[in-house]
């Protein structure tokens, strides 16, 4: 999937306008994702643009953020099966964050992890389309740089150093979460004598 993106529109009479968006080939083709009816209907002149951040897609989803930037902000965020079928946009998920800001997402076959908040959320899309919000780690302690391998979600955490956060770690470390058992580890440990910065944790398979 490319990154680039951006909105067209066409015209159904004098006072009704629908919204296409579709992702940008590198040598200029599209493909349409979808049609989208707007709220509320505009003037034939009335120019919509947005565009997308944390673009991510695999085999069995495709998941973005929507942002509006014509006529004030705002934005939702958009989950679909393969080449963006089905896609719904999750108010429920949005309405749980309570306007927090999603940072980071990844995905790997049905599963979707995302930071927002200081917390890691996963998806997980079921075969008929629907899908359902877990959040790992629900407390008071940064967490971030989150990734999904399989039936395991990696993150940076500092519970174990409440003091440090996303801009100032501080010894911070690296726990595994093992989707099947629903069981959380740590997997770095490193004492607070000789503390160390982890950054970017990932996992495969």
């Amino acid at each position: 999937l490319a990154t680039a993106c951006h909105w067209v529109h066409a015209v159904d009479g004098p006072s009704r306008e629908t919204a296409i968006f579709y992702f940008e080939h590198p040598r200029g083709e599209g493909e349409l994702l979808w049609r989208y009816q707007l709220a509320q209907p505009s003037a034939p002149t009335y120019a919509l643009t947005g565009g997308v951040s944390s673009l991510v897609g695999t085999d069995q989803l495709v998941a973005f953020l929507l942002y509006r930037t014509e006529g004030g902000g705002g934005g939702s965020l958009w989950i679909g099966g393969p080449r963006g079928v089905d896609l719904r946009q999750q108010d429920a998920f949005l309405g749980e964050l309570r306007g927090r800001y999603i940072d980071e997402m990844q995905a790997d076959g049905n599963h979707l992890v995302m930071q927002a908040g200081g917390d890691i959320y996963l998806y997980t899309r079921a075969p008929d389309g629907s899908g359902t919000f877990e959040n790992l780690t629900h407390d008071g302690y940064g967490q971030w740089s989150s990734w999904v391998s399989g039936r395991y979600v990696v993150w940076i955490d500092q519970r174990d150093e409440p003091r440090g956060n996303i801009l100032a770690p501080n010894n911070s470390e690296v726990y595994l979460y093992d989707i099947e058992t629903r069981t959380r580890r740590r997997i770095t440990h490193d004492p607070p004598e000789r503390p160390v910065v982890q950054l970017q944790s990932m996992v495969r398979g």
